[in-house]
């Protein structure tokens, strides 16, 4: 009787992951083609506030943060936004905005305060991970830029709307959860920029 108990519990256990992973591993450990949470949706948490944000790298170092356009070129496996002597070629640019300060909170609270769900699978205690794919597009023709004290670009994160997909220009820069909803939230702030 005991077995068959355990038997219908795996089996439990294997239908309702289905489509799920489930795994100990932080989500900067895994590939960037999984999307981590309990709901791939985004829902809005203040898990930090304005000042909290702004010591989380990039931020923390940025003396000025800009939004760009530039058009798109046809080679995905080089970065179009590559330093040279850390500096960006900025004549690429079709449109740029400098960030005032208060757009800089909105745009930090766009990036750390909207996420997953972040639900807890009950059997293991890990947090659910769902796999939603990776598309094989990618078209960035935006981009945020971090400048130094000196006008110097040390990063940046490119972005695709066409193909919500991202790079960054190191793994030190935190992006927050990337859910479904986030790429939209972030285009339509580029357009409030009049960064289209």
């Amino acid at each position: 009787m005991h077995k068959l108990f355990l038997i219908i519990l795996i089996l439990f256990q294997s239908f309702l992951s289905t489509g799920q992973i489930s795994s100990g591993k932080s989500p900067s450990a895994l590939s960037d083609s999984v999307e981590f949470g309990g709901n791939p949706n985004c829902i809005y948490k203040l898990t930090y506030n304005p000042t909290e944000r702004l010591q989380l790298f990039p931020f923390v170092s940025a003396h000025e943060v800009w939004l760009v356009s530039f058009p798109y070129f046809f080679d995905k496996n080089i970065p179009l936004l590559s330093f040279d002597r850390l500096a960006i070629d900025s004549s690429i640019f079709k449109e740029t905005a400098k960030l005032t300060a208060g757009a800089v909170d909105s745009l930090t609270d766009i990036l750390y305060n909207l996420s997953y769900s972040h639900q807890i699978d009950s059997l293991n205690g890990y947090p659910i991970l769902y796999a939603v794919g990776e598309k094989d597009c990618y078209m960035p023709r935006n981009a945020i830029l971090f400048i130094d004290l000196k006008g110097k670009t040390f990063g940046y994160i490119e972005l695709c709307f066409e193909c919500n997909r991202h790079r960054e220009s190191s793994k030190a820069i935190q992006t927050g959860d990337f859910c479904l909803q986030k790429y939209n939230q972030l285009k339509l702030y580029f357009i409030q920029h009049s960064v289209k």
